[in-house]
């Protein structure tokens, strides 16, 4: 009988692998940049080590396969004694994980071998790690056909490999990298996926500790959203003293709605303040709005591209069409010429010239694809009372590689896929000849300028963004610029990286899309009031918009703006302001104080949770004492009665 061996990691010398020896980092760390990279070194390393658990699970796979034999194969596959099931409980032992984890690294390592090579190289080298990983697995798990696969899979590893090893790479803009390929490359999966995922809505429960329970609801995206911020609108009428958290304040109202009763302030004073009458409610229940962007042929069905709705990701074309049709949504036009200074020609000139032939993404080396002229109009945010909306039309996209309705039978990889440049160029190639016409679409020529970006702010203050800035900045970044911080972008505030200078405007950082991004109140606050954060916002040689982010101690990481695939003309266009340099932005006021210190807070609400069980406790015992007494009396004024009677006749 073999033993499984004691760690030997604690004697390992990581050194090498820029992991310093235990113990050091809190003694010798160095600066707080030192200490980032040795944790960064230390994510690459769990990155490598799963990597190499799921060849280790291909190899456990591969040996028990041999022990069962070739010749029993056929006897053993239909048996709950597998050898995939065999070898799940080699790995759960082996792990000292459940069933359920086991077989989830082995459904990851196939594959990682049969149908995610390259993504799954990302994972070797600590771009993604085995989260990422995971999501991408499920996210391609409905693509039968083997070409559109690889695809997928070149197409997802090309363009995170293009961001840069040093550019953040949070876990939901993987997962909405994932879902637009596969939307875009084979939308058969997704619909699938779509109605299967309709057809399980539900309602879960289960038990928690401490008499409590939790509840899940399953339902469409932006049925979600609405309830989200419906929820949202309903505590923003609290009074000030109010003692739920903002968490508590929201199941509370919603298990109220749940239970048809009024939701109440808890404050029990009686200058209570708060606003939540139904008519209250409902004035700003009226401004609850779910803005999704897509492009005029997704609305119109001749594209597969993808749209965005704001808070959730990508959504599949076939999901924006079902959006735009429902009773509730309101679709406003916008015109992207707007952005634009056509120069001396009148915008009625410039949307008559033929569209020059832009790439749909600058970063694959697929041959181009046609893209119509930059006056094409697009479609605005919805204004809709507590509905999904927003259906914003931008120019016409990339290949529908399914428009012919062939689809491949499924099997295992071709022989081709050996050679990635030569097919995956030739079937990159393939799709997009499907949708370009070069006798439609003419060449640019030298003599034809790219546009600019000028009309970004209102002309009366320079200060605020143009509707269609605003609308373009928030889709374009989609959330908080702040790596990892997934605020929605429609919930943050519009800031300006070089700071507006309303004394002197053309000194300071202009309004445009060159200078603006999202930026949720905290992380707002702490550029403002935290000295040494820096930031900066530029265009990169293809075109690309980054964001750079400084904090204090010198660490600094790359954002790119997650959904520029779905305004590819932005990397055509270029911005007559000067580039301002990012600069610190430190306030000449106090930064903003919290009511008490967060130990201080801590331990109130420790004395406030005591002093409220303390009052329960008694309350209870008054109660039964009460009730004691109360049966007491009773008890004495029936015996009371009984002697009343006198003795039974006998």
């Amino acid at each position: 009988m073999e033993r499984l061996l004691v760690s030997t990691w604690p004697d390992a010398d990581l050194t090498g692998v820029g992991i310093c020896a235990e113990g050091t980092a809190t003694e010798h760390g160095g600066t707080l940049v030192d200490l980032a990279r040795g944790l960064n070194a230390c994510r690459n390393g769990i990155a490598f080590l799963d990597w190499r658990q799921l060849e280790f699970a291909l190899a456990v796979y591969q040996r028990v396969r041999t022990a069962v034999g070739e010749s029993q194969l056929a006897a053993v596959e239909r048996s709950v004694l597998d050898v995939y099931a065999q070898t799940a409980l080699q790995l759960q032992f082996a792990l000292e994980s459940t069933r359920y984890f086991a077989e989830m690294l082995l459904d990851d390592a196939f594959a990682a071998r049969d149908r995610l090579p390259l993504c799954a190289s990302l994972l070797r080298t600590g771009r993604i790690d085995r989260r990422r990983f995971h999501k991408i697995v499920v996210a391609t798990d409905l693509i039968l056909d083997p070409l559109k696969l690889a695809l997928v899979d070149a197409s997802i590893h090309a363009e995170i490999t293009a961001l840069g090893a040093g550019t953040a790479l949070p876990e939901k803009q993987v997962v909405d990298l994932a879902a637009r390929h596969v939307a875009e490359i084979d939308p058969d999966a997704v619909r699938r996926a779509r109605d299967d995922a309709k057809a399980g809505r539900c309602v879960r429960t289960r038990v928690l500790e401490h008499g409590m329970a939790q509840m899940t609801v399953t339902a469409t995206a932006e049925d979600i959203r609405i309830a989200d911020r419906w929820l949202d609108a309903q505590v923003a009428g609290l009074c000030p003293h109010d003692p739920r958290t903002k968490a508590a304040a929201r199941a509370d109202a919603a298990i109220a709605g749940l239970h048809g009763v009024p939701f109440a302030c808890l404050c029990a004073r009686a200058d209570c303040t708060a606003q939540i009458s139904p008519e209250e409610l409902a004035g700003r229940a009226a401004r609850v709005i779910v803005h999704v962007l897509c492009q005029a042929a997704t609305l119109d069905g001749s594209s597969q591209k993808c749209g965005v709705m704001d808070g959730h990701g990508p959504v599949s074309a076939a999901h924006v069409r079902e959006l735009a049709a429902r009773p509730d949504a309101k679709v406003r036009l916008h015109d992207l010429n707007q952005l634009l200074d056509t120069g001396p020609e009148t915008a009625a000139e410039a949307e008559s010239k033929p569209a020059p032939r832009l790439r749909a993404n600058p970063t694959e080396p697929a041959a181009d694809v046609p893209a119509t002229s930059p006056v094409e109009p697009v479609e605005a945010p919805a204004e809709a009372e507590s509905k999904p909306g927003a259906h914003h039309r931008a120019n016409p996209d990339g290949p529908d590689p399914d428009r012919d309705g062939q689809h491949r039978p499924p099997g295992p990889p071709p022989e081709w896929l050996d050679d990635w440049d030569t097919a995956l160029t030739a079937l990159s190639a393939e799709y997009a000849a499907r949708e370009a016409d070069p006798s439609q679409q003419p060449e640019t020529t030298a003599e034809q300028p790219p546009p600019s970006i000028v009309n970004t702010a209102q002309p009366g203050d320079p200060y605020r963004p143009t509707a269609l800035t605003d609308l373009t900045v928030r889709f374009l970044w989609h959330t908080c610029v702040t790596p990892g911080c997934g605020r929605p972008a429609y919930s943050c505030d519009l800031d300006h990286c070089a700071e507006f200078d309303h004394t002197c405007p053309a000194s300071g950082g202009p309004t445009c899309l060159c200078n603006l991004f999202p930026r949720c109140r905290l992380h707002h606050l702490q550029k403002t009031f935290l000295d040494g954060f820096i930031d900066d916002l530029w265009i990169d040689q293809n075109g690309h918009y980054r964001s750079t982010t400084t904090l204090p101690g010198g660490l600094t990481t790359d954002t790119v703006a997650p959904n520029q695939w779905l305004i590819p003309q932005l990397a055509f266009w270029h911005c007559r302001h000067p580039r301002h340099a990012g600069t610190a932005t430190p306030s000449d006021g106090p930064a903003p104080e919290r009511s008490m210190a967060r130990t201080e807070a801590k331990h109130a609400r420790r004395r406030a949770e005591r002093a409220r069980n303390r009052r329960n406790r008694q309350a209870t015992e008054s109660a039964a004492a009460q009730a004691e007494a109360d049966e007491q009396v009773r008890n004495e004024a029936g015996q009371a009665w009984l002697d009343s009677l006198g003795d039974p006749p006998f």
